[in-house]
């Protein structure tokens, strides 16, 4: 078979293993589980000064924004990533359970590189190459994906074996973000009552990690009735969208050199946005559900 069609069927079948990836993380939430909120520091020592502030504004624009302090997105001294991944494997195996949580996410995103990484990044360039010119968001992507990726697992291939036991363990020490992505991912439907108790932890807890992971489990097929206001936040895209959207505007990092962003990029081609916020108002949000999307948000922000 010739050099050009084995790169080819390379390329299709990496792209076919990240979409599956994609998939078992639940879009919205690879997309829901793939924030970078607060600086390592206060992530392993379990505080969120996001949490604790007050949420009650809903932002129509298609920016996100967060409450107290704006995330960094830089790439300079401020955000190592290569630094990042090292400390959180580090921590992870000291036994800290956000650090297991945190250390999955980033697995994920770094499943398709670990397995080669010059397929992986002959698929962006593919993507690039049907981008009407606009090249410099796949290469910062390339970039970041190097600095986040090149080290972590000790540069060997990351299994799906790996993100899962690393997020199991999590939600077995009691991370509540962990916790909904094992119930997103069980074979088995989530009883009613369960739904009914995660929503309302995640709703006081006010942690924008959670919102985001709830996007996820909100189109999860339930066992049992929800009684209201529970039953509005789960079962259609809109819900799946609040949630998300809420999660970006409680102080998730949904923004450029986001994970989340990221993924949406290298799984789809679709980069270039500035915010998560932003593509899913795009793709998710008919002109019409913007009323019912901003209620949603109000219960979920402040509370029933």
């Amino acid at each position: 078979m010739p050099v050009s069609r084995n790169k080819n069927l390379k390329i299709v079948a990496l792209f076919v293993l990240v979409l599956v990836v994609l998939s078992l993380m639940a879009w919205g939430n690879l997309f829901g589980f793939f924030s970078e909120t607060e600086p390592e520091s206060a992530a392993i020592s379990g505080t969120r000064e996001a949490s604790q502030t007050p949420v009650s504004t809903i932002h129509d624009s298609h920016q996100s924004t967060a409450t107290g302090s704006a995330p960094d997105y830089s790439l300079g001294e401020s955000q190592d990533l290569r630094h990042e991944v090292a400390d959180l494997e580090a921590k992870a195996a000291a036994g800290s359970v956000i650090a297991r949580r945190r250390l999955a996410m980033i697995y994920g995103a770094c499943f398709g590189y670990s397995l080669d990484p010059d397929a992986h990044f002959a698929m962006i360039d593919a993507f690039a190459a049907h981008s009407g010119g606009h090249r410099q968001p796949f290469e910062s992507l390339k970039s970041r994906t190097d600095q986040r990726c090149l080290g972590a697992n000790g540069g060997k291939p990351i299994s799906i074996d790996e993100i899962r036991h690393l997020m199991e363990s999590a939600a077995q020490g009691g991370d509540l973000v962990a916790q909904i992505d094992v119930e997103t991912h069980s074979i088995e439907p989530i009883k009613a009552e369960k739904m009914e108790e995660l929503i309302a932890q995640v709703i006081s807890s006010r942690d924008p990690d959670a919102m985001l992971a709830m996007s996820s489990l909100a189109r999860k097929g339930i066992d049992g009735s929800l009684d209201m206001p529970y039953s509005m936040l789960v079962g259609d895209p809109i819900s799946e969208a609040a949630w998300a959207i809420a999660g970006c505007q409680a102080g998730a990092n949904c923004g450029p050199g986001s994970i989340v962003l990221d993924s949406i990029c290298t799984g789809t081609g679709a980069c270039g946005y500035t915010s998560y916020e932003m593509f899913l108002r795009q793709h998710m949000v008919p002109p019409g559900e913007v009323s019912r999307l901003n209620e949603y948000l109000l219960l979920i922000l402040n509370g029933p």
